[in-house]
């Protein structure tokens, strides 16, 4: 699984003690932000763009994204 985004929601919402928690205060923000909601991202609907999927590929990702999260949180 790509790790990008479960290491988002670390730096966004942990505490002091995990690695994205000692970043985000490296960075001048003490506390977690609190964050109530992150969305997968936008569907592309044309291949004239970059990083266009196909439906089945996108319900892939999609899904792949959201297992990275299952149990985040403060």
């Amino acid at each position: 699984m790509h790790t990008a985004q479960p290491n988002w929601v670390d730096y966004l919402q942990f505490r002091k003690d995990t690695t994205g928690g000692r970043y985000r205060i490296e960075n001048g923000n003490e506390k977690p932000f609190n964050v109530k909601r992150l969305c997968v991202g936008n569907e592309m609907f044309g291949d004239w763009q970059l990083v266009f999927l196909q439906l089945k590929q996108y319900i892939i990702k999609h899904n792949i994204v959201g297992k990275g999260n299952v149990g985040k949180g403060p």
